[in-house]
């Protein structure tokens, strides 16, 4: 039919259109109109098509297959992500859980692809075996390179001119803006 097709476009243009207002930020008033068009993008997607043509009965199945697997994935994502020491509070369990649901999504997609035999699983696991392998080395050789360059000497603290020439760069660059005050007696260079 016809008007559902048309609710299956129109609900992906929201999608995209809310997505590209979310992203403006806040500093633009349009920003707030980001989330609820998405929302009603995703809603109309999800609940209004009934009857599809095969094109567009196709481009609904797959993007419904697309979200079975990417949705554990991005979750799966954002909390080995949270939970690493480079973007949140490190923590063990936390990765562990994001990396078994990241997991569980590559096995939502193989076992959506593909039937599983063991000649496949047997290549799969060689393959993994393989790029474990190249990491570790990888590692290793990078670790050994660093360990025998090693740490020569330590530089010299600056002088009263180089200290000097850096406070007037910062107060240029500041423009008198300072998170902290540096008088002339500072041990600070």
């Amino acid at each position: 039919m016809v008007v559902d097709e048309a609710i299956l476009w129109s609900s992906l243009v929201l999608l995209a259109i809310g997505l590209s207002l979310h992203r403006m930020g806040p500093s633009f008033r349009r920003s707030r109109f980001g989330f609820p068009l998405s929302l009603i993008g995703v809603a109309s997607f999800i609940l209004l098509p009934e009857k599809l043509d095969d094109a567009e009965s196709e481009v609904y199945n797959s993007i419904i297959e697309l979200i079975k697997w990417c949705t554990p994935f991005v979750l799966g994502a954002i909390l080995v992500l949270r939970s690493s020491s480079t973007y949140g509070e490190p923590s063990s369990s936390g990765l562990f859980l994001g990396w078994s649901v990241i997991v569980t999504s590559w096995i939502i997609v193989y076992l959506e692809r593909a039937s599983v035999s063991s000649v496949d699983v047997i290549g799969a696991s060689s393959s993994l075996l393989g790029i474990l392998l190249g990491i570790v080395l990888v590692y290793i050789g990078a670790s050994l390179s660093e360990r025998s360059v090693g740490l020569k000497s330590y530089s010299d603290p600056l002088s009263q001119e180089e200290g000097e020439l850096v406070r007037t760069i910062l107060r240029r660059r500041l423009g008198g803006r300072w998170p902290w005050r540096l008088n002339s007696r500072s041990s600070c260079f």
